[in-house]
């Protein structure tokens, strides 16, 4: 099996190499040649000098292909010159004693150098391993047998030079010298030989052999670790090419510390827990600011409510798989949007029923079969006319914003007699929104976004649009805007587009500070940290990606979700307080990392 492995390889380097198939009267070694069970029989150098021949241009072949060329094979080892013919060589001069038997080479100078001729000018054979060479001399005796022990050590220590040549860099030898023998000893013939190359490049002018850094490694998504600045959108139009170079860094074992010694968000996150219970796909989600539990909203028209605490076993992963502690039902179809409220007391929910709903959060130590309580559900908004696609609150003005297919972005006061305090873009000037958010550095301004691509900063007190951001491609091409954050620290507003980008936007000019093509598909969803130092995105390419907000790097990326009817992932999070972040697509799966 072995030999006919090896004739489909080289047939394939031949039609590789040269685009065609190889000849059949091409004349190479015989591989099909069938292997006896019992012992092989001894075969004489004399009656069959082919034999001999073959064998020594496969360690000759094998020899040249991992880097020692014919100076070093006939200047620097008597050894090499032995064993492959070269020259004749007395025994006294290896220190081998006798030689064994009826062998030598018997052939002459002219003889080998004809031989030697006639291989270098033959062609090129597909490159050998150590293994499979000696798989080849194994199925033919090179040498008589012999009865003189001693004479078997010597022609073994002999064999063992090259056994270094088939061990890797961490130095797991394939031969027995390697793992008996003196291990430092042969790391000074490695250390010798790889001198002795160097001192012959250098006097034959060679360039020196290009080193590999150290520090170039593989990552576990299989791209290189390193980590590259994405290309700015910048003046053009986004292409797909854009996205050639996106390499991240995916190592599992990196961890590290931010400057302000905070160890709740690290660079690395690794899924924890499952959230399986809904029948249909989640829209959003939001955490609890202080408590490890979240609410989903679905498309099955419920939310529900999770406490991260109360775990089972997983049937079929390592993950953890959590059920629900409640579930909200009041929907009358999909529910599309959620936020949380002051303290997570209550969350607010909005869906295609064009109602906003107001929910009591319960204890979260709850029997989940405990009696229903209609006191959860606490008051309805109504005063939209289509589905509501965006929910936001702000804590410091207990205000809460939507934005909904009707058009409008509409700000509510949500105290125990809620209402509507003012209406924008009634007369859809800016196009259909689809994401609203409250500015963190100023919470009288907020922040919508709409399917034309325009970006409108309001002010809350004048009810008024104070500055539109250059939140469109440099082409000025319309393209719809999935989502909007608002940075924590920073004047700073940045959007996800379906034109696969991200964009950054200074609140203050209205400028575009940075942009950058982000996915291989439309980006749906963003998040960033408390501390400002991430930006976690989500997108219909199954993936979510997290970036350094410094240097705009993208430093890790999880596929978590599975497409249905050509949509992934919907919705991320962080937790405001606590090492979670956590994930929810159209696979009706939402999933927790830690």
């Amino acid at each position: 099996m072995l030999e006919y492995a090896l004739k489909q390889e080289r047939s394939k380097y031949h039609k590789l190499k040269f685009g065609t198939e190889p000849n059949q009267g091409e004349k190479r070694a015989d591989l099909s040649e069938p292997v006896s069970n019992g012992p092989a029989e001894t075969t004489s150098l004399e009656s069959n000098p082919l034999v001999w021949k073959e064998g020594r241009q496969l360690l000759r072949q094998y020899l040249e292909e991992v880097g020692y060329t014919d100076t070093i094979l006939d200047m620097r080892s008597k050894r090499v010159r032995s064993l492959l013919g070269r020259c004749s060589v007395e025994p006294s001069d290896l220190g081998l004693g006798p030689a064994p038997g009826p062998t030598g080479l018997n052939g002459g100078e002219s003889l080998l150098v004809k031989q030697i001729e006639e291989q270098i000018q033959s062609p090129p054979r597909p490159r050998l391993t150590l293994s499979s060479l000696c798989c080849q001399l194994a199925t033919k005796p090179l040498m008589p047998e012999v009865e003189d022990e001693e004479d078997d050590e010597d022609s073994e220590d002999a064999l063992n030079e090259f056994d270094f040549l088939g061990s890797g860099e961490n130095g797991e030898g394939s031969g027995d010298a390697r793992r008996t023998g003196d291990g430092n000893e042969l790391e000074s013939r490695r250390v010798k030989l790889q001198g002795m190359l160097a001192d012959l490049r250098d006097v034959d002018g060679l360039p020196p052999k290009p080193s590999i850094p150290s520090a170039i490694s593989t990552g576990s998504l299989g791209f290189s670790s390193d980590v590259f600045i994405m290309d700015t959108i910048g003046g053009g139009e986004v292409s797909l090419g854009d996205l050639a170079d996106l390499t991240v860094t995916n190592d599992n074992e990196l961890s590290c510390d931010l400057s302000d010694g905070k160890d709740a968000f690290k660079k690395t996150w690794n899924p924890k827990f499952t959230l399986r219970s809904h029948y249909d796909g989640i829209r959003a989600l939001v955490f609890h600011h202080t408590e490890s539990a979240l609410v989903t909203a679905s498309e099955d028209g419920t939310l529900k409510l999770w406490n991260l605490q109360k775990t089972v076993a997983a049937k079929k992963n390592a993950a953890l798989d959590v059920e629900p502690v409640y579930a909200f039902r009041a929907h009358r179809g999909p529910v599309l949007s959620v936020a949380m409220g002051c303290n997570s007391e209550y969350c607010y929910s909005g869906g295609t029923d064009t109602k906003i709903r107001f929910w009591r959060i319960p204890d979260l130590s709850m029997d989940p079969y405990d009696s229903y309580d209609p006191g959860v559900l606490s008051n309805v908004l109504e005063g939209h006319t289509d589905a509501i696609w965006g929910l936001a609150f702000s804590p410091s003005k207990n205000r809460l914003a939507s934005c909904s297919a009707d058009g409008t972005v509409r700000i509510w006061d949500p105290s125990e007699n809620p209402s509507c305090l003012s209406t924008y873009n009634t007369e859809r000037e800016y196009g259909i929104p689809t994401s609203v958010v409250f500015a963190s550095t100023d919470p009288a301004h907020v922040v919508a976004a709409f399917r034309t691509g325009n970006t409108v900063l309001y002010d809350l007190e004048t009810s008024q649009p104070i500055l539109t951001l250059e939140s469109r491609a440099a082409t000025g091409e319309p393209g719809q805007i999935n989502h909007v954050v608002s940075h924590p620290t920073q004047p700073v507003t940045i959007t996800a587009h379906d034109d696969r980008g991200i964009r950054f936007l200074d609140n203050r000019t209205g400028k575009a500070i940075h942009s950058m093509v982000a996915h291989l598909d439309a980006v749906t969803c963003l998040a960033v940290d408390p501390n400002g130092v991430f930006l976690m995105s989500g997108s219909h390419d199954c993936s979510l990606r997290l970036w350094n907000l410094d240097n705009k790097t993208c430093v890790q990326e999880i596929t978590a979700h599975r497409k249905k009817h050509e949509e992934a992932i919907h919705a991320v999070a962080f937790h405001p307080s606590k090492a979670l972040i956590a994930s929810a697509g159209a696979d009706a799966l939402a999933k927790v990392f830690v």
